[in-house]
């Protein structure tokens, strides 16, 4: 699988033959943006963003296999969003629309799903859990990352700052605990 571009790994990860490889394609994918963050750009860029929010938000599989799905996919997220030139590329994304459904609708559910889960405050026989408890169990753990990493430019700030979202007042529970 190293040979393979991100075009490939783009075709792999929507293509029904390959399901069962969806996870080693994404992280397949998001190993090639830490090595390399400008692997992709343009359109293909563009592919890389929308198919990670389609993911994100149409999951399959079993509990453990849509957490990884997930995971993965902020994973790649994050690590493709670390240039300003990848940001811009990817919030221009968010404007876009596809079957009438914009993915900035998307990526908000995907924000109020990171804001509305904390999985140290709920879990009650959770406490005290190391770090890899939490690796495997919270799908959402790189999403402040990926937040933080769109916050560099100003339009990336607006969506997180943005009062009528009530994100940060969210963001705040997130890490105050």
């Amino acid at each position: 699988m190293d040979e393979l571009s991100v075009s490939e790994i783009l075709t792999g990860l929507v293509t029904k033959e390959y399901l069962e490889h969806r996870l080693a394609l994404l992280q397949h994918l998001t190993n090639c943006f830490a090595e390399n963050p400008s692997v992709a750009s343009g359109l293909e860029l563009k592919n890389v963003f929308k198919t990670l929010l389609v993911l994100l938000t149409t999951t399959l599989g079993t509990d453990d296999d849509k957490r990884s799905q997930i995971n993965t996919s902020v994973t790649a997220l994050v690590n493709s969003t670390t240039s300003e030139e990848n940001i811009q590329t990817f919030l221009e994304v968010l404007s876009e629309t596809m079957d009438k459904e914009l993915y900035s609708d998307k990526f908000r559910r995907c924000i109020s799903n990171y804001l509305d889960h904390n999985p140290q405050l709920e879990d009650e026989s959770s406490k005290g859990k190391d770090d890899d408890y939490w690796v495997s169990n919270d799908e959402w753990q790189h999403m402040g990352n990926l937040l933080c990493n769109l916050a560099q430019l100003e339009d990336g700030r607006r969506i997180v700052l943005q009062q009528s979202t009530g994100y940060m007042e969210r963001l705040v529970v997130q890490v105050s605990q």
